[in-house]
């Protein structure tokens, strides 16, 4: 699975999608998955992109932002929170944990 891309700073972006969009979750509803995918996008942009805002990334880099965005959600919100429960939930839908 790690030849798939992954989009950031939009739940879609040349036909690839964002975790947690391509988990089932809908970002942009406003659902609890919101709050995961924009730490996700903040860390893909700090971190792992070229300083792009909005384009894709390689299943690998994305996974280890999703990954730290998981532990981010604990931190922040508790091990029990809904928050992060749906960041573990994207995680395990992709094979990621």
């Amino acid at each position: 699975m790690f030849g798939n891309k992954f989009a950031y700073g939009r739940d879609e972006v040349q036909s690839c999608k964002c975790p947690a969009s391509s988990a089932g979750y809908s970002p942009l509803q406003g659902d609890s998955s919101t709050i995961v995918a924009e730490e996700y996008d903040s860390i893909v942009v700090t971190r792992f992109s070229d300083g792009d805002k909005v384009s894709v990334i390689r299943e690998e880099k994305a996974k280890k932002a999703w990954l730290q965005a998981v532990e981010k959600m604990a931190q922040r919100y508790g091990e029990g929170s809904e928050f992060y429960q749906t960041a573990v939930d994207v995680a395990e839908e992709l094979g990621w944990m």
